[in-house]
């Protein structure tokens, strides 16, 4: 039995909270390819350590999206999303503060396991709100 305590007829209100969290989430990952000079110069670090930031973006992000999705039917969603949206927006405003590079690859992981978890259910869910309409919705959630 699915857990989903997310009534059908807010399914225009979450599909939005999933889109625009999959556009800004994608947005972020576009900057980090900008940033590397910035990087370089404020950490003083060589271009082989810079090589860790993708890496460690990636890292948090593999790690929950198979668990999140996994356990999508047992899990309350609503909270579970709403943790992955404050860890990830944690992550971020944290790697702004702190001027040590492996702090910045830290947050850089943190951010990955809230965006993760986040991405990890917004799947599953829309499923549950579009059922029959999977190509669809699919492919909106893709182009974003």
């Amino acid at each position: 039995m699915i857990n989903y305590s997310i009534e059908i007829s807010h399914r225009s209100s979450w599909s939005l909270i999933i889109f625009v969290f999959a556009f800004l989430g994608e947005a972020v990952l576009q900057l980090r390819g900008a940033l590397l000079t910035n990087f370089q110069n404020t950490f003083g670090v060589s271009e082989s350590l810079l090589r860790l930031v993708a890496p460690m973006g990636t890292l948090g992000f593999i790690l929950t999206v198979p668990a999140a999705r996994l356990a999508a039917g047992h899990l309350p969603v609503k909270n579970f999303l709403l943790a992955g949206a404050i860890i990830t927006t944690v992550g971020i405003f944290l790697m702004g503060l702190y001027p040590v590079y492996p702090a910045l690859l830290l947050f850089l992981v943190l951010r990955g396991l809230g965006s993760g978890l986040f991405r990890g259910l917004d799947r599953p869910l829309l499923n549950h709100l579009y059922l029959g309409q999977f190509g669809r919705i699919y492919t909106l959630h893709a182009a974003t």
